[in-house]
């Protein structure tokens, strides 16, 4: 008889317990089913150690593997100017796999505030390679005015940029400037080679 008062006793206590666990998960407001799901951004360094290497490759399965909330934390890297400007590099490379509304206003608006030429050809790619196939029109309205930038490299990045969209997202005299390549080579010709 104590033994089964004690098991009794014992199994009381486990579901208070349980019940107490259950009613410190719900918050006020909040369904348990968003208590659970809820889960920290991943840390900077946990991704900035996949952007490192010297022969750095863009694994995006690799950053979907550190759970939600990598792309603010990539946006974050991006704009601390304190980072190592590769890592930024690829931090802001790496965006192009998260084509949400948080990560079209930061690209925008980086691209708007004129940062460093590397960091503006990089942002552009990233926000062409992310919104250019549903928002061609945004992508060409973005990449238009840098076809007059000071750095050629960026002129050339907004050129072989708009040439990647329809072209009845172009301006006319975009599409006829494009036509007759004076923003730079698409690509680079093949030598010749002489026989």
């Amino acid at each position: 008889m104590v033994s089964t008062l004690n098991t009794s006793l014992a199994a009381r206590k486990y579901c208070l317990l349980l019940r107490a666990m259950a009613v410190a998960l719900v918050i006020p407001g909040m369904t348990t089913l968003h208590a659970a799901t809820t889960t920290p951004l991943p840390s900077a360094d946990r991704v900035v150690y996949l952007l490192q290497g010297f022969e750095w490759h863009e694994r995006p399965s690799d950053l979907a593997l550190l759970g939600e909330g990598v792309d603010r934390v990539l946006m974050e890297i991006v704009a601390n100017p304190q980072w190592h400007g590769v890592i930024r590099f690829r931090a802001l490379s790496s965006l192009r796999y998260y084509p949400n509304p948080e990560v079209a206003r930061f690209l925008e608006d980086m691209i708007a505030r004129d940062p460093d030429p590397d960091l503006l050809r990089r942002g552009l790619a990233a926000y062409a390679h992310a919104f250019g196939k549903n928002q061609p029109s945004k992508v060409a309205h973005l990449a238009e005015p840098l076809l007059t930038h000071e750095n050629p490299h960026v002129r050339i990045q907004a050129a072989n940029t708009l040439r990647t969209l329809p072209d009845d997202t172009l301006s006319p005299g975009v599409r006829q400037a494009l036509g007759e390549n004076t923003f730079g080579p698409a690509s680079s010709p093949e030598p010749s080679v002489a026989h």
